[in-house]
């Protein structure tokens, strides 16, 4: 996930967007795909700093999309939920799972999970910019 602050003349105006830039690396070539905020990239969360640069949101789409971010950002999660990640989390210790317990503590870098389904214990760094729900 990365992120850009562009500017561009809309009028006779300088006005600045910020962007979502997803990278998708194959054999051959990159594939960069942007996506602005106005197009609600829901799993994407852009560090606050970036709000800033860009000044207030143009829209009411993108304030509503700052606003996930924003509450997703200060999410402190305790022990015991159980994330369902959109996406299959791919490490050495799974493969192809969504679900897992969030469980803090020592031996891992990021965030420690522990997997649903296999019990392994595993680190998910940079978790909060992944599409998840928490489960009751």
């Amino acid at each position: 996930n990365l992120f850009a602050v562009t500017e561009r003349n809309v009028d006779g105006e300088m006005v600045r967007d910020l962007e979502h830039l997803f990278i998708t690396p194959d054999a051959k070539s990159v594939q960069i795909t942007v996506q602005h905020e106005d197009e609600f990239p829901s799993s994407a969360l852009c560090p606050r700093s970036l709000f800033d640069l860009a000044g207030p949101p143009r829209t009411k789409k993108a304030a509503m999309w700052r606003s996930v971010c924003s509450a997703r950002r200060s999410l402190k999660p305790e022990p015991g939920w159980v994330f369902r990640f959109k996406d299959p989390v791919q490490t050495h210790e799974v493969s192809d799972e969504r679900e897992f317990i969030f469980d803090p503590g020592r031996g891992c870098r990021g965030a420690c999970f522990v997997s649903k389904k296999t019990r392994d214990r595993i680190a998910i760094p940079y978790f909060f910019d992944r599409a998840y729900e928490v489960a009751a």
